[in-house]
């Protein structure tokens, strides 16, 4: 569950807010230990977001996702 909040949240609240959810995929790369340093990034080109999470420690990739939004909140 703390994978897919960390993807949500770097999804601008002005843009969920005209949007909602309509798929989502989830590719766990990695475990990471609950004490590692977590950093989230997306990019997006349009209605989908690329999503992935980074061990700040090993600058190792451990999470990739996809989100994909419909207009309308």
């Amino acid at each position: 569950i703390s994978y897919i909040r960390w993807v949500l949240d770097t999804v601008p609240y002005a843009f969920q807010k005209g949007h909602s959810l309509s798929e989502i995929t989830a590719e766990f790369v990695e475990e990471i230990s609950s004490e590692a340093g977590i950093e989230s990034s997306a990019w997006t080109d349009g209605v989908r977001f690329y999503h992935e999470l980074r061990n700040t420690d090993t600058e190792r990739v451990v999470f990739r996702g996809l989100s994909v939004w419909q207009t309308g909140g």
